[in-house]
């Protein structure tokens, strides 16, 4: 999620690593609620608020990939067309799609769970591996990523949610002046990234996206495809940070 340009040019290196890390905790704390959490009727009001005209605006006006933005715009078509709906039977809806999609009920409902072990292809003795290799990146950091129903390691919002709790730390380390532990946050941010999901994630959302059976679901595996994408080509270039 990029800042525009314009309103950017100016500003220091160290204010502009203090907006780029709020700018990725803001994202992943978002995906990580999305994957973790059962859609509720707030989440419902919460859209309807935006309405589809808002959602369609921001598709416009944030600096995103081609792929996000086609995920904001499905988002604000299935926003559009399900107004008339009950907020109680949209999130029905929603929440059958999100058992599909998200939590593996059972072979051949939904496509395989989004789990790294998974999508990597892991027989049991490597699945075991990716699972310790997660567990200590979250114990080096002293994270404890939201349990939100007890999940694997590897889980896709599990992995969101570490990611957005570095960005958070880097935000606040830049704001506070301390810039040791801001780099330190960055680099085990982009390093996690790197051995984690942006091994795996968009390989699950394309194979997901044909799976989705509402609008806002297909809208969201879009969007975190072409983020994820993205951050895998900004990866091939040096990590800029202030000295």
């Amino acid at each position: 999620m990029g800042a525009n340009t314009q309103e950017t040019g100016a500003i220091g290196p160290r204010v502009q690593a203090d907006v780029n890390a709020k700018a990725h905790a803001t994202m992943y704390s978002f995906l990580s609620a999305m994957f973790n959490q059962r859609p509720s009727e707030e989440l419902v009001a919460r859209l309807r608020r935006m309405g589809a005209q808002g959602i369609g605006e921001l598709a416009q006006t944030v600096e995103l990939p081609s792929e996000a933005k086609l995920g904001l715009e499905k988002i604000a078509q299935f926003v559009e067309a399900s107004k008339g709906q009950a907020e109680e039977e949209v999130c029905r809806e929603l929440g059958v799609d999100w058992t599909r999609l998200f939590r593996g009920v059972a072979p051949g409902y939904g496509p395989p769970p989004p789990y790294e072990a998974v999508h990597l292809g892991a027989v049991e003795d490597q699945a075991s591996q990716v699972l310790r290799n997660v567990v200590r990146c979250y114990l080096e950091q002293g994270a404890s990523p939201k349990q939100e129903g007890a999940d694997r390691p590897d889980y896709i919002g599990l992995e969101f949610d570490f990611l957005a709790l570095l960005a958070e730390r880097e935000q606040a380390a830049w704001e506070q002046g301390d810039d040791p532990v801001a780099r330190e946050c960055a680099l085990a941010a982009r390093q996690f990234f790197q051995d984690h999901p942006g091994r795996w994630v968009a390989q699950y959302c394309q194979r997901a996206i044909s799976e989705a059976r509402t609008g806002f679901f297909e809208g969201l595996l879009h969007l975190t495809r072409g983020m994820i994408e993205e951050k895998n080509q900004s990866l091939s270039a040096d990590l800029c940070l202030p000295e």
